[in-house]
């Protein structure tokens, strides 16, 4: 570890635990609140990273399947015969849409050796239910990196500004949306508008 870093860690304890004054101690607390929201900065990178990095698996999982079921012809009447066999069985199944993977298998239990004479029927049904769980699955990971990407700032630091405000917040914990929306407020841009002329 770079010395100068050590050193300055055991001065901001020393300046907790014995510092001189009050100011002291201040700046201990305000230096502690900007390695935590370092601390931060660095969970919300790693987090960004790692769903970007699940978003390629599954991009790259969806176009090999979509490839997969392109060179069988594309979805054709797969599901519309497994479908219409479901009806006739009495197997519940829905309207329109992807076939639940149960229905899939009841349709190859049932076929038995004339499974075979389905196979592509089946491979095809069964791809199109994969692809829909990996948009699925995309979509959520989308959902998790707008959260992860929202530009609200640690908590440490609207808990700072909130309180050098004379606003009312707890210690450590959640703050309420009141406070968030209050922070954000307040330092939102200001545009000026220019006159033409």
């Amino acid at each position: 570890m770079d010395p100068g870093l050590t050193r300055g860690l055991a001065a901001l304890v020393w300046a907790e635990q014995h510092g001189g004054g009050q100011d002291t101690k201040e700046q201990a607390a305000h230096i502690r609140e900007l390695l935590a929201d370092l601390a931060e900065q660095q969970d919300r990178s790693t987090r960004i990273s790692q769903i970007r990095a699940e978003i390629r698996s599954l991009n790259l999982q969806l176009a090999s399947v979509q490839a997969r079921l392109k060179r069988l012809g594309g979805p054709g009447m797969a599901t519309a015969v497994i479908r219409t066999w479901a009806k006739q069985q009495g197997v519940p199944v829905s309207v329109g849409g992807t076939l639940r993977p149960e229905v899939i298998d009841a349709f190859e239990l049932r076929l038995g050796a004339q499974a075979q004479q389905h196979k592509k029927t089946i491979t095809i049904a069964r791809l199109q239910t994969q692809i829909t769980t990996l948009l699925l699955k995309r979509t959520a990971a989308r959902a998790r990196l707008e959260r992860a990407r929202d530009d609200t700032p640690p908590a440490s630091v609207i808990r700072t500004w909130a309180k050098r405000q004379g606003l009312d917040v707890p210690d450590n914990g959640l703050l309420s949306q009141r406070i968030v929306d209050a922070f954000k407020a307040h330092h939102r841009p200001t545009h000026t508008v220019r006159q033409a002329g």
